[in-house]
């Protein structure tokens, strides 16, 4: 991978992917901002919402996911940044903060939940519901409605 930019796109597809195939509703939280300059071509600037790069909505919880990868997911990195920008928010309490944290060539990521003041209450080393401590991901998938389709036979006259 050629840039910064691409890397970042790389793990948090990987992480949407990780995610829904666990049965969560995922939606982007970043936002482009295109910054004019006089004589010059505009230039992108990314933020992300409420610190977190997607969120993930289930049956019981929803969750804000900030998805780091690379070197800095290897050994047992704490990302205090990421936590910062979680404590600078209110949070609801039916709302979970997580980093998602993938190491290079990993099947499945480091999964560190985060309290309200940006301390870390449980980390998952494997990103699986394997021991207690591991995030309570929902089984069941959210499924959407869908949309009904009225025959000409149930319409009224």
């Amino acid at each position: 991978m050629s840039s910064n930019a691409k890397r970042g796109a790389y793990f948090k597809g990987k992480t949407r992917a990780w995610l829904r195939d666990r049965g969560w509703q995922v939606a982007d939280l970043e936002v482009i901002r295109w910054v004019f300059r006089p004589g010059a071509e505009r230039m992108p600037v990314k933020r992300d919402q409420l610190g977190s790069d997607l969120l993930a909505v289930g049956d019981a919880a929803v969750v804000f996911v900030q998805v780091k990868g690379g070197q800095q997911a290897i050994g047992g990195g704490t990302f205090p940044a990421a936590r910062r920008a979680f404590a600078e928010y209110v949070w609801p309490p039916c709302s979970e903060r997580w980093i998602v944290a993938w190491a290079p060539r990993a099947r499945s990521p480091r999964v560190l939940k985060v309290d309200d003041t940006g301390g870390l209450l449980k980390e998952d080393a494997h990103g699986e519901e394997s021991s207690d401590s591991a995030p309570q991901v929902p089984r069941l998938p959210f499924r959407p409605r869908r949309a009904r389709t009225v025959t000409s036979e149930a319409r009224p006259a």
